[in-house]
């Protein structure tokens, strides 16, 4: 399963073979045209809540493009990029010589055609591409009774029928970009502002739709330039956020590797592409794949047995624990094992009751086959070529019949061995981004293969009695690799020096060593994984993974340490796992924290811990707004009774308009707000407020008893009582005196009357003005706006730390202090603008 040690000569003449035809089998030519819409809501009178427009009657003012005509080899910029847009629109010409003017909107669909058709794109990508990029387009054309254009995107027509939906395009790829970093790099929210921040390392401005309406109604061409500016920049980041997962390449070599189309990558499961390569391997051999109707499924034998998941021995670990992981057990259980659909005559009981009662057939998985041979079985049995599974699953052995399955999964493994070489030896940038996503394909294929066999819910040929026989051998192997480690310890000379197991999951294993060292924990760690693998037939390894130390261990699937899986490693990684510090249901609040607390007691430090707690209640007014927001992905089909976060602003969305319902998967963001005073009863439920709800409303503030109380310390009380230890928290009155930090109001009594506190108000009141005017600036370099334009840029782009700091300075009540104090009335303060609205 991996690299030996020394390349033979023959091997390396594969390797060489292998890497010449990669280079040969490299993607050219594969274009991508990235489109953007500039539009006008409500007729041109967007409001905060209309952000989404509707193709009956909102126009399109602008389309923006960006063409990579060579995208996996070319793809650090665009060859072309330009736009079209409404002659009623002024800019600056000579900053934006590709952008076209065009009378009416029907002309900017047909330029959008001629595109098209000019650069024949393979693929066309948008941010949202089903509601405000190519699909908008399509609705708009079909509206205004334009036909060029959906006679340019679709290659192929079907019976003549007019091409509105995307749905009807044929013989182009649609990737619809916010849904593919959904897949491929999950995050809290996926907001375009923040995907840029995560995957690009870059700042987007995040402006709204009334915003930009506003600024075109100026009818300013440096501003309106500002807005060209900013559709060309989405334009560009929605290929360069593709390119940087990967997608191209590695969605093109996964298809080659299963031998299925590019989208089908893409939308296709695991059980696709497993039956994809099997059934090429089947008719190679003369074997029919059947194909098992949804009555056979559900009458089908359930599955015995299930993976191992032991209890784990909670607790806070300083000494070492040492964790070793079975190298890809399922796939090695099939080859060590020979366990596939053509070894396989059936369960030993159903076999002997078949026989006993003599029956012309018996069901093997859920088809009915012929009784098997009595003479035949005898003698299979006689020359020791019959495997029995620990549930009575019996196989014969290789030298009768070699596995389908093994000899897919030897290929696949053995290929990445060679793809994996190849990668060592050639320092190609390109070649090596090729190599990478067809060891990782050959990877994941391997890894689900067993998921196959046992999808008696929704699988076209499963088979219990293979599903069985793959587990329960698995199950077995990590049975005999605890029983092993027991043994040694009640021995009188134990040779792991007191090793416990203290859990253990599927294919691995967590050992704690007590008393040793970390060095000596590494030595120990390896011993133990070579004595297991000898137990084991080839392939079966039991790999030797990390170090923990120290380790928590909280329940079942969850569990964080310092790994080091090196012996020359100097500092730990923080490895979480289960967890809210990397669990998407919580907040960045509570999972900087919780890590923050546990990074403590790693160190030991209770003391600390406490003390870190109490300062972060003290100065929880003071923490960004983004790291209270609590995200969910949205399941479209709830209870009537259900009561949750994602239904109710759904219904928000879907009030406003149809076309502002979200789409199934699409993560909702919300905060939860403090209740009004006057409120009794008031339940978390109806303080609720969807996150752009929020930043409009001045008067909401953050419900910090809620994150604490619900959120933050029944995690980590979770943790605490593995201490053992007992937090008590009250969050005291967030109202103090500005003069001296006593008391409940603004202002003491000593304090009201003190000239030098008032004049602290005014000082902060300049400093604040000032560090507002500075942000205001940052933000304007942002978009690439003159500093002597001075126009406000109410971005809501919450991961930038220049809006961090314009919100901060913008809910401060400085200007409140003035008007309670006794000389306040003297006084005129500066206010400041909301950076919200």
């Amino acid at each position: 399963m991996e690299s030996p040690t020394k390349i033979t000569s023959s091997q390396k003449a594969a390797s060489d073979l292998f890497t010449e035809s990669m280079r040969a089998s490299s993607v050219h030519g594969l274009t991508v045209l990235s489109i953007e819409v500039l539009f006008a809501c409500c007729g041109g009178g967007a409001t905060a809540d209309h952000f989404l427009p509707d193709p009956a009657k909102d126009p399109i003012l602008g389309i923006f493009f960006a063409i990579y005509p060579d995208v996996c080899i070319s793809f650090q910029r665009p060859k072309h990029h330009g736009g079209f847009i409404r002659s009623d629109i002024r800019f600056d010409a000579t900053e934006f010589p590709n952008v076209s003017h065009f009378d009416s909107e029907v002309d900017l669909l047909d330029a959008l055609a001629n595109l098209i058709r000019t650069h024949d794109p393979d693929i066309i990508v948008g941010y949202d591409i089903n509601r405000t990029s190519l699909a908008y387009c399509l609705k708009r054309a079909n509206t205004l009774q334009c036909s060029s254009l959906g006679e340019a995107v679709s290659r192929l027509r079907v019976d003549g029928t007019p091409i509105v939906e995307l749905a009807d395009v044929r013989g182009r790829i649609l990737l619809n970009v916010w849904d593919i970093v959904r897949s491929d790099h999950p995050m809290r929210h996926y907001r375009l502002s923040a995907v840029v921040s995560s995957i690009l390392r870059r700042r987007f401005a995040d402006v709204s739709q009334k915003w930009i309406e506003t600024v075109l109604s100026q009818d300013d061409a440096s501003l309106n330039s500002m807005i060209l500016r900013h559709f060309h920049r989405k334009a560009d980041i929605s290929v360069q956020i593709l390119v940087a997962l990967d997608i191209f390449i590695k969605t093109s070599q996964m298809a080659r590797v299963y031998g299925i189309q590019f989208t089908e990558v893409l939308n296709r499961g695991s059980q696709f592409r497993v039956e994809a390569m099997m059934l090429r391997l089947t008719a190679a051999h003369n074997f029919i794949a059947p194909s098992v109707s949804v009555e056979q499924r559900n009458a089908m034998t359930s599955p015995e047995t299930i993976p191992l998941n032991m209890e784990p021995r909670s607790g806070l670990y300083y000494d070492p624990v040492v964790v070793l992981d079975f190298q890809s057990l399922y796939p090695s259980v099939c080859i060590a094992y020979n366990y596939c659909f053509s070894t396989c005559i059936g369960r030993l009981n159903e076999i002997r009751q078949c026989l006993d009662n003599k029956n012309d057939e018996y069901l093997l998985g859920a088809l009915p086959f012929d009784a098997p041979n009595v003479d035949l079985v005898a003698d299979l049995h006689k020359h020791d070529q019959i495997h029995i599974s620990p549930v009575g699953g019996v196989f014969v052995k290789k030298e009768t019949r070699k596995s389908l399955i093994a000899m897919m999964l030897e290929e696949l493994l053995e290929t990445r061995v060679m793809v994996k070489q190849s990668m060592k030896r050639y320092d190609d940038p390109v070649l090596n981004r090729l190599l990478n996503a067809r060891q990782l394909a050959l990877k994941l294929i391997a890894n689900v293969t067993y998921g196959y066999t046992s999808a008696n819910w929704s699988g076209r040929m499963p088979c219990a009695e293979v599903a069985d026989a793959i587990v329960s051998k698995g199950r077995e192997a990590l049975e005999k690799a605890i029983q092993m480690i027991v043994d040694d310890a009640k021995s009188v000379l134990p040779k792991y020096r007191g090793a416990e197991v203290i859990y253990g999951d599927t294919d691995s294993l967590f050992i704690l060593m007590p008393g040793l060292t970390r060095a000596e924990a590494f030595v120990l760690g390896r011993q133990i994984a070579d004595d297991v693998t000898a137990m084991n037939p080839y392939p079966m390894k039991l790999k030797f993974e990390k170090v923990m130390m120290p380790c928590c261990l909280i329940s079942k699937k969850r569990y964080v340490g310092m790994s080091y899986e090196n012996e020359t490693d100097m500092e730990g990684v923080f490895d979480a796992k289960g967890i809210e510090t990397v669990r998407r249901d919580s907040c960045e609040f509570v999972a900087h924290t919780m890590e923050t607390v546990l990074r403590l007691l790693f160190d030991d430090n209770v003391d600390g811990a406490v003390q870190y707690l109490r300062y972060k209640m003290q100065n929880v007014e003071k923490i960004r707004l983004a790291d209270f927001i609590i995200s969910g992905d949205y399941r479209v089909n709830y209870a009537e009774s259900a009561v949750l976060p994602m239904k109710k602003i759904a219904s928000e969305l879907e009030a406003i308009s149809p076309l502002h319902k979200p789409v199934y998967g699409e993560r909702l963001e919300f905060i939860v707000a403090e209740p009004p005073v006057a409120s009794k009863n008031c339940t978390v439920y109806s303080c609720v407020f969807r996150l752009q709800k929020f930043l409009e409303n001045p008067q909401l503030t953050v419900n910090y008893n809620y994150y604490i109380g619900r959120k933050l310390m029944p995690a980590l009380a979770r943790v605490f009582q593995l201490i053992p230890l007992k937090v008590n928290w009250h969050l005291g009155n967030q109202k103090q005196c500005f003069g001296c930090g006593t008391g409940a109001d603004l202002w003491c009594s000593s304090c009201w009357s003190d000239k030098t506190a008032l004049k602290r108000v005014i000082k902060a009141i300049s400093d604040r003005n000032s560090a507002f005017v500075s942000s205001k600036l940052a933000c304007m370099n942002c978009v690439k706006l003159r500093p002597s334009m001075r126009a406000d840029i109410p971005c809501s782009n919450l991961q930038c730390v220049v809006w961090q700091h314009r919100y901060r300075v913008q809910s401060s009540n400085v200007h409140e202090l003035l008007k309670f104090h006794k000389y306040g009335s003297t006084l005129t303060a500066i206010k400041l603008p909301n950076i919200v609205r």
